[in-house]
Parts: C-alpha cells; structure tokens; sequence
C-alpha cells in the first residue's frame, strides 16, 4: 500500500512522493521515540533496512532529522493524531 498526499504546506512539494506501508510502520515507531535498533527486532528487518527507511523518507518529506519527520508526517496526515499507535506495538 502506497500513500499520497497531497500538500499546502511551503517547505513541502506540491505532491509528495509515495510513502510506503512499511515506511510508515517505521515512522509509527520513531514518533514513539524509538530507535532504528529497537525498531529493526520488532519488524522483523535489519537496522540497515531500518536507516533505508527513514532515509528515504526524509528524503520524500524534505525532513533533516527524526522530530522534523515526524512533525512532517503529522502535518500532512501520514501519521494520526491519537494513542492508538502506542497500543499497536
């Protein structure tokens, strides 16, 4: 599953670039703060594939770093506003 968003927001492309299901299974648990080698174990990836990930999209969402990709995810509707991340892992 792909998703594309579409953005109003300046610092971002008018269309973003696809962001994957295992992206954002990912980016689900970096905004729970957690690291590329706690994240790896639980999905059953490697830290290497982990970092891919959030390369790429940092890339995609023109992110510096962790908190900047999370509050991009945030603001264009990738990630949802509530606690029910926390109880999927």
């Amino acid at each position: 599953m792909n998703i594309t968003a579409i953005s109003t927001i300046n610092n971002f492309p008018k269309t973003l670039p696809l962001i994957t299901k295992r992206e954002i299974d990912v980016l689900q648990l970096v905004a729970l703060g957690r690291s590329s080698a706690e994240i790896a174990p639980l999905l059953f990836i490697s830290k290497e594939t982990v970092k891919s990930h959030r390369k790429n999209m940092r890339r995609k969402l023109n992110a510096c770093n962790a908190a900047s990709l999370v509050r991009a995810a945030f603001e264009i509707g990738v990630l949802p506003v509530s606690n029910q991340t926390k109880d999927k892992f």
